[in-house]
């Protein structure tokens, strides 16, 4: 799964020594543009991990093709994340992410899980970790028959998220998780 191949690819990364690494999602959806501006919050803004968001403004989204029964529901996931984790992240749940190695030194990525839920899992280590997280405005093009996951897989993905912000209140009063 997407969690596993990525654990796989930020291993080889961090191996041969990368300072940088970028994680863009290889179905076509995000556009490249978002990089350089990605890796000037990190050179020049002390940013340590940056993510991409699509809602500047909200309806680029269904401008660029993403279904429109999940525009909503993607909002309101992001609402409950920033509430829960306390971050001015705008979008939690995309596919563009730009990571360093300080990052990692701080994180444990490889415990992550396997699945789509690895890059949220990810952001909420990095705020328990107190890890500068920045963000960037990147364009999007949903076309062709990959639009995104299915409703089914979006469900799923979702019950996983609340799971995953169950896990980090309980580490947040002390708990292990």
């Amino acid at each position: 799964g997407y969690g596993e191949n990525l654990k796989r690819a930020l291993a080889i990364a961090l191996n041969r020594n990368a300072d940088i690494i970028v994680d863009l999602h290889p179905d076509g959806e995000y556009l490249p543009s978002a990089l350089p501006p990605a890796l000037e919050k990190i050179q020049k803004g002390g940013y340590e991990f940056v993510v991409g968001h699509r809602f500047t403004p909200t309806d680029r989204l269904l401008n660029s093709g993403m279904h429109s029964w999940k525009v909503l529901p993607i909002l309101a996931l992001n609402y409950i994340d920033r509430l829960i984790l306390r971050i001015k992240i705008t979008d939690f749940h995309q596919g563009f992410r730009v990571y360093t190695r300080k990052l990692f030194e701080k994180v444990n990525f490889e415990v992550n899980s396997n699945n789509y839920l690895f890059s949220f899992e990810l952001i909420t280590q990095a705020v328990l970790a107190e890890i500068n997280i920045g963000e960037v405005a990147v364009e999007t093009s949903y076309r062709g028959e990959k639009r995104g996951a299915s409703l089914k897989n979006s469900i799923k993905y979702s019950l996983g998220t609340f799971k995953v912000l169950l896990l980090y209140l309980l580490a947040k009063m002390g708990f292990k998780t």
